[in-house]
């Protein structure tokens, strides 16, 4: 199957570009706000892949352009075109685009994603190193973080399987936790275990995160992933796994951290040799423009 993979210029679409490969599908990416326009019409696919909540207008437009069957949107959980939080009604809005396109669809929302070159993980390590002590949000619920290579052979079993399509599905994954314990496991995979753990108000860890990022240049998501972990908002919780999926996921644990984390490089520098280290495998077959 020839996949178009669009949006794919996150640490995402890596994964997505591998698991492609390892299904024996072609990838061709398109990273957000170019190359919509430069593809030639006569190039066709089999399906598209669409992982932001960006540019969906110009996603449809190559389905259609290009002859593709199935459109899969990766989402979030939580998405609502009609909540305040800005990222989770995007991707609400989206949604709501692919379903109404009159193409075969299927939506994935997963739990927030972890793995080599995500922001998350990668930015609580730098303000590890940087504060004398780590600041924990009072309350939040729990979560089940994702890993990414899971979260993207998820994205190409709705490729595979049509009893999967004109649903939305919510991606979990094996464990739940809340925050203090990844806080804990992460800083048990970087050596930091004996660092101070300070409980605070929830808003005051966003408002430190939004001074980090306007102070180092960091991307934003940050806020917004913290959003999902000390908010209330999680919209379905539909589980895309065991009988279902059958797909093995991984834990969050303390080696699978620290074999990435450790020694743990800038996030915008492990981001960048992340993505560079997928993309460059010998035998990738993709096309890119």
């Amino acid at each position: 199957m020839r996949v178009l993979v669009t949006g794919a210029g996150g640490f995402v679409g890596a994964h997505v570009d591998a698991a492609l490969r390892a299904a024996g599908h072609e990838a061709v990416d398109v990273p957000v706000r170019r190359g919509h326009a430069e593809r030639h019409p006569s190039e066709s696919v089999d399906a598209i892949i669409h992982l932001t909540a960006e540019d969906v207008r110009a996603c449809l437009d190559d389905a259609y352009r290009f002859g593709a069957r199935l459109v899969v949107l990766m989402s979030a959980i939580g998405a609502d075109p009609h909540v305040l939080r800005r990222q989770l009604r995007a991707h609400g809005k989206a949604e709501e685009l692919v379903r109404a396109s009159g193409l075969p669809w299927v939506i994935l929302r997963p739990e927030i994603l972890w793995g080599p070159g995500d922001v998350f993980t990668n930015q609580l390590v730098h303000l590890m190193r940087h504060l004398p002590f780590v600041p924990i949000p009072r309350g939040g619920r729990r979560l089940f973080p994702v890993h990414v290579g899971d979260a993207a052979r998820a994205l190409v079993e709705c490729l595979e399987r049509r009893d999967l399509w004109y649903r939305e599905w919510s991606l979990l994954g094996p464990e739940p936790l809340s925050y203090a314990e990844v806080v804990e496991r992460i800083a048990q995979a970087i050596y930091l275990s004996r660092r101070r753990k300070l409980r605070v108000p929830g808003w005051s860890v966003r408002l430190g995160a939004a001074i980090e990022e306007r102070v180092s240049g960091c991307p934003s998501a940050t806020r917004a992933l913290l959003d999902r972990y000390v908010a209330g908002e999680i919209g379905r919780t539909d589980r895309l796994r065991g009988t279902q999926f059958s797909l093995p996921q991984r834990l969050m644990s303390v080696e699978e951290l620290r074999a990435y984390l450790w020694p743990a490089r800038p996030p915008r520098e492990q981001l960048g040799t992340a993505a560079r280290t997928f993309r460059a495998a010998p035998s990738s077959p993709a096309r890119r423009s």
